[in-house]
């Protein structure tokens, strides 16, 4: 029993996982070996053909499916997987469409004031959208945005990404677009 009590314990501290440094060590030696034997590494890659064409016959399927939810009820299951990136995205082109097909604009505003307006919460909602996509981060507290920033600087380096913190000017429009689009929802129509 004391033999088998060892056994788990020293199980339970050594990881299953591999450390993020012993990963990317790995990841490098590999693309090494790609680089050196190509062809070899095309044929290995070969392996995943099969699962490739099942995958985009599966996604062919769900766009099809999806493509009738639509039709029928104005949404898909798969919208409501991330709905705020569904409806960002949504909200900012059909904003930009209806500045760009405008036929009137609010009392008391001119034509040049309310296309500023729907720019305005065009880019709220396209902000929102980075952001639901993972390339911004919206982080209102100063000293916790410059923390952040700096891990991402990091991250960006080592993994070839763009991805940043909104800067206080950014933080300031999409709360003014957010603001606007609830002041002047009712008057979202052509």
């Amino acid at each position: 029993m004391k033999k088998l009590t060892k056994k788990l314990k020293k199980a339970m501290r050594t990881p299953s996982l591999i450390s993020y440094k012993q990963m990317k060590k790995n990841m490098a030696k590999e693309r090494k070996w790609d680089k050196k034997h190509p062809i070899l590494a095309y044929l290995r890659d070969l392996k995943y053909v099969p699962y490739r064409l099942n995958s985009a016959r599966r996604d062919l399927i769900l766009s099809i499916k999806s493509f009738i939810q639509r039709g029928k009820r104005g949404y898909s299951n798969s919208d409501t997987w991330c709905l705020c990136y569904y409806l960002s995205d949504t909200i900012a082109k059909s904003v930009r469409h209806l500045k760009e097909h405008n036929n009137g604009y609010p009392n008391g505003l001119t034509e040049g004031k309310w296309t500023d307006i729907l720019n305005i919460i065009a880019d709220a909602f396209e902000f929102s959208r980075r952001c639901s996509d993972g390339e911004l981060y919206l982080i209102r507290n100063e000293r916790k945005r410059k923390q952040w920033q700096k891990t991402l600087d990091k991250v960006n380096k080592e993994c070839d990404c763009r991805d940043r913190c909104m800067t206080e000017k950014e933080i300031q429009l999409y709360d003014k677009g957010w603001e606007l689009f609830k002041k002047y929802f009712h008057n979202l129509w052509d």
